[in-house]
């Protein structure tokens, strides 16, 4: 691991636990027993099953130094957390679906399912981008 890599993986363990804290603190502690929980278990269900996409690309589909190595899947999962931290952020910026506004404030069904949808789809556009030998990579020891 050279410098860059190791800037990139301070960086990206900074957004993503900014990230996961954020997104459960939310969700835990804005809501109310008595309200609608199906929109708190699918939100809560959310980074689990982006991390079960993300951990099956890397575990087989990868490149041949990351398939198997502990370290590379989680610097890879890390950085898979702050792409979607920031794919979440540029939704919310440029298509004004908020899922703090919209579905914990508001409890609104439809921007769940947007939300819901914009969340497992940066997760799978970034599991897709892992799949394969990159270009820069040497052949197979």
């Amino acid at each position: 691991m050279d410098i860059g890599e190791f800037f990139v993986l301070c960086l990206c363990v900074i957004l993503s636990c900014l990230f996961l804290y954020r997104w459960y603190n939310r969700i835990y502690n804005n809501w109310h027993p008595e309200q609608n929980q199906m929109i708190k278990n699918i939100l809560a269900l959310l980074p689990l099953i982006a991390l079960a996409v993300i951990i099956y690309t890397l575990d087989g589909l990868a490149s041949f130094d990351v398939v198997g190595n502990a370290f590379w899947t989680f610097f890879y999962v890390i950085l898979g957390y702050a792409w979607i931290y920031t794919g979440l952020t540029a939704m919310s910026a440029y298509f004004d679906i908020s899922w703090t506004d919209d579905v914990i404030n508001l409890k609104n069904k439809s921007a769940l399912a947007a939300v819901a949808g914009g969340y497992l789809g940066i997760a799978i556009i970034y599991s897709g981008a892992n799949i394969g030998d990159g270009p820069g990579r040497s052949k197979r020891p």
